[in-house]
C-alpha cells in the first residue's frame, strides 16, 4: 500500500498519498472541514541579513551642549527598498561634574547617513539625568547604560550608516565613554 489509510496525508481516501507540495511551501489547514493542503509560507518577518558592529575604540569625552558624533557606528546596505531595518542600541554613558552643579545628565540620539547623502536624526533622544541635594565642590558622577530599539524604513538599496550622537544638557559637565565592547550597534533587514 503506498500510503497509509485515514492519514492526515491521505486526502482522496484510497490510500494513496496526496499531492506533497514543493519546495518552499507548508503544510496547513484549508479551513474547518476540508483537507489539508499545501502552500506558499507568509511573506514577511524573516531576517534577511545581520549586522552587529560593537565599538572598541578608545575612551571618547565631551562637554558639547550640542549633539556631537561617536565612534558607536554600523552599515548596512538592504537588498529590498521596501524592507525595514531593526535598529538595537546598547550605549554605556558616564558623566562628571565639577562642584556648584547640583544637575547631571545628557543625552543621546541615533543618527542615520543614507549613501553618504549627510546624517540627521533617525531616532529622537533617550535622556539620562540626576539631581543631587547638594551644590558642594565635590565632584558628582553619573553612570548607567542606555539603549534603544526601533524598525526603520530608509526605503533605499544604497549603503545606510547608523550612528550614535550624544550631548551634555549643562555644560559644567563632561559626557564621556569607556567603549572596550560595551557600548554596540546591531542592525536587521527584515522582509516586509
Amino acid at each position: 500500500m503506498s500510503g497509509i489509510v485515514g492519514s492526515r496525508f491521505n486526502i482522496r481516501g484510497s490510500g494513496l498519498v496526496g499531492s506533497l507540495g514543493t519546495d518552499g511551501q507548508v503544510f496547513t489547514s484549508a479551513g474547518a472541514g476540508k483537507s489539508a493542503v499545501f502552500e506558499d509560507a507568509a511573506a514577511g518577518g524573516k531576517v534577511v541579513q545581520f549586522v552587529s558592529d560593537p565599538d572598541d575604540s578608545s575612551m571618547q569625552y565631551s562637554n558639547s551642549t550640542s549633539f556631537v558624533a561617536t565612534t558607536c557606528t554600523a552599515q548596512i546596505t538592504p537588498t529590498d527598498s521596501g524592507n525595514k531595518i531593526f535598529v538595537v542600541v546598547s550605549f554605556n554613558n558616564n558623566y562628571v561634574t565639577s562642584g556648584g552643579q547640583n544637575d547631571i545628565g545628557g543625552r543621546f540620539a541615533v543618527y542615520r547617513d543614507i549613501n553618504s547623502g549627510g546624517f540627521s536624526v533617525n531616532w529622537t533622544m533617550n535622556y539620562s539625568y540626576d539631581k543631587f541635594g547638594d551644590s558642594t565642590s565635590n565632584e558628582k558622577h553619573l553612570g548607567n547604560v542606555m539603549g534603544c530599539s526601533y524598525l526603520d524604513s530608509p526605503a533605499t538599496t544604497n549603503v545606510v550608516t547608523y550612528t550614535v550622537y550624544w550631548r551634555v544638557e549643562w555644560s559644567a559637565s563632561t559626557h564621556y565613554t569607556k567603549n572596550g565592547g560595551i557600548n554596540h550597534i546591531a542592525l536587521m533587514e527584515i522582509d516586509y
